[in-house]
């Protein structure tokens, strides 16, 4: 599971060859774990504190382009 990012207290991570639809995984150093949509950045499994999901959401939006190609990279056709 590689880590895209990593911040204070969360990280985000893909799964390779992971289920439909693009998504990324939200990781709490406390164990928390949600399922993050890439076209809507909508929780759609899962559940972090919502400081946590703030701040994942922030940093998705300003790289959405990253996480795009990554997703692509990591789930060939």
């Amino acid at each position: 599971m590689p880590t895209v990012f990593r911040g204070a207290s969360w990280k985000i991570t893909m799964y390779f060859r992971d289920h439909p639809p693009p998504h990324v995984h939200i990781v709490t150093s406390s164990r928390h774990e949600a399922q993050l949509r890439l076209s809507d950045l909508s929780v759609f499994a899962g559940h972090v504190p919502p400081s946590v999901l703030a701040q994942t959401r922030a940093w998705a939006a300003a790289n959405h382009d990253l996480l795009r190609e990554k997703w692509s990279a990591l789930h060939p056709d």
